[in-house]
């Protein structure tokens, strides 16, 4: 048994058997998806994070030679 998941989506699970290709789609499930915050150690909920909180966006993200994700964004909100 292999069960797919996502966050904002609906679990499936499916049975293996003798198939050698499975395909998947996840149907969104709006209910369960709530505004979270995530912090370097852990995710919060936006109402009970304490502190500064900033949104960005891929828009935001620097452009040019990036080495990797944190790159992306430097100088993109206050320390």
């Amino acid at each position: 048994m292999l069960v797919y998941s996502f966050v904002g989506y609906t679990s499936q699970e499916i049975p293996v058997g003798a198939n050698t290709v499975i395909d998947v789609s996840l149907a969104i499930s709006t209910s369960e998806l709530e505004e979270v915050v995530v912090i370097g150690y852990g995710t919060v909920r936006k109402t009970d994070a304490t502190g500064s909180v900033t949104v960005v966006g891929s828009d935001d993200f620097n452009r040019g030679a990036i080495s990797s994700p944190q790159e992306l964004l430097v100088g993109k909100q206050p320390v």
